[in-house]
């Protein structure tokens, strides 16, 4: 990965949160989830991710959180993974958690890419291949694990997900919300 100055990077800062207590949590998430430690020292944590790393430091008025990523689309991903797991049962640091430089509120997420269905072939009795066109289906080559297919309602004018205060993509829901199976 380039330097952390050349890639896009976020940050945010958690005035008044403890960094033994957010180094613990992030250590043992990164254990679940098969993230690197690249450095661990007094007042430091980095980690790297398939998608990009994230670092932790201590400051004087509480910590100082920070994502890079390769390209846009990734660093939004590495925000709404962060945003999960740093937020999963801590409203602290729910309330507290804006990226400064994320992404834009109420704009479409950055990992959203719009395309068009151009064929349909059955596989099998529960299986389908879909061909899409688009202007950049670069994200969705052979290391493509999933993705979601954002179908719109039919009953009424589609209504798409916007990107929220904190950075994680905010779905619609009701009439108009869209079918978006993985």
């Amino acid at each position: 990965m380039a330097p952390r100055d050349t890639i896009p990077t976020v940050t945010v800062d958690l005035p008044d949160h403890v960094f033994g207590a957010l180094r613990k949590r992030l250590l043992l998430e990164a254990k679940r989830n098969g993230a690197r430690v690249v450095e661990d020292g007094a007042g430091v944590l980095t980690l790297s991710t398939a998608l990009g790393r994230l670092g932790i430091h201590d400051t004087p008025h509480g910590v100082n959180v920070w994502i890079a990523a390769e390209d846009p689309r990734r660093l939004f991903l590495m925000e709404h993974a962060v945003l999960a797991r740093m937020t999963a049962g801590d409203a602290d640091i729910a309330g507290a958690l804006r990226w400064a430089a994320g992404a834009v509120p109420d704009d479409l997420p950055q990992n959203l890419t719009v395309a068009r269905v151009t064929a349909v072939e059955d596989l099998g009795p529960v299986f389908v291949r879909l061909t899409l066109s688009g202007q950049d289906l670069s994200a969705y080559g052979d290391a493509a694990i999933h993705f979601r297919l954002v179908q719109p309602s039919d009953a009424t004018p589609p209504e798409w997900p916007t990107t929220g205060a904190n950075g994680a993509a905010r779905w619609p829901e009701g009439p108009g919300a869209p079918h978006r199976p993985v």
